[in-house]
């Protein structure tokens, strides 16, 4: 009996032992994965536009940038081109690596277009990135394939001549217009074309650019989706687009600096102990 007892007592401490050491094997294996999205996270903000180079394009202008994870399906691109601004909002379908590995792809390819072509259109720009990406992902709308691809808005501002121009695909944008005295402001929304940058054989494949006049004080926003659907509040609930363009219409009036800051610890304490369920990405420019 007593041999049976240390025999038991030999196995007890060997499977614990073998825990242990797959404990330890998982825990490093984990670290290694982690300092590896770390270093992609690195590799995909230095593919991002730099801060100094976005500062010479627009005077006042923000980007609120949460990725879900360490790296991001979302992305925002900025150009100069025929004297006018250039500034794209990117939601790419997946978040964290899959998303990451679609957003270098869409920012690669954004590069691309823009400098491609010899006049700038913001339809146009959509259309040959939808191209591109069905291209480069070889789409035939066969079993099996890739069927990723992203949402994006584009804004070309002219401002010269006081000119806004937009195109979305499956992404909108949002205008509040400066406040006048004795009068208030409500946010307008640009719907987007309801058109993804993938492959869709039951789809029109045709963008609309939209031109909106703009004056100094105005404030446009871009942004992809991940604000308006995050779950918060009381009930858990999603945040919604009206109180997303509720809160931009109470903010538009504060500085640049401040409207970030604001959308930030709002989105926050609307979300709470609730995990974060997407990207969150918003691009904000005062006129």
């Amino acid at each position: 009996l007593e041999s049976n007892k240390i025999t038991q007592i030999i196995a007890i401490d060997t499977d614990i032992t073998k825990i242990k050491e797959a404990e330890n094997k998982i825990s490093q294996q984990n670290s290694e994965i982690t300092s590896s999205i770390h270093y992609a996270s690195r590799i995909q903000k230095a593919l991002l536009p730099m801060p100094v180079f976005v500062n010479a394009i627009f005077d006042n202008y923000f980007i609120l940038n949460k990725p879900r994870d360490i790296v991001s399906g979302d992305f925002y691109w900025a150009a100069y081109k025929d004297n006018k601004a250039i500034a794209v909002v990117a939601d790419c379908t997946g978040h964290g690596i899959p998303g990451a590995f679609m957003s270098v792809l869409g920012m690669m390819s954004f590069n691309f277009v823009i400098n491609k072509l010899e006049t700038i259109k913001a339809d146009v720009i959509l259309s040959e990135m939808k191209e591109r990406v069905i291209s480069l992902l070889h789409q035939r709308g066969k079993s099996g394939e890739a069927n990723d691809g992203m949402d994006a808005s584009i804004c070309i501002f002219d401002f010269e001549n006081n000119i806004l121009e937009y195109s979305g695909a499956n992404s909108d944008i949002y205008i509040v217009k400066k406040t006048e005295e004795n009068k208030e402001q409500k946010t307008r929304r640009i719907k987007a074309d309801k058109i993804s940058l993938d492959y869709n054989p039951l789809r029109d494949d045709r963008f609309t650019s939209h031109y909106i006049n703009i004056s100094k004080g105005d404030c446009i926003y871009m942004a992809s989706d991940g604000y308006i659907d995050q779950f918060g509040g009381n009930n858990k609930k999603k945040f919604l687009r009206k109180n997303f363009e509720i809160l931009l219409q109470k903010i538009h009036t504060e500085s640049i600096k401040e409207q970030k800051a604001i959308l930030d610890s709002t989105i926050e304490l609307w979300r709470g102990n609730t995990p974060q369920i997407d990207d969150i990405l918003v691009f904000g420019v005062q006129i």
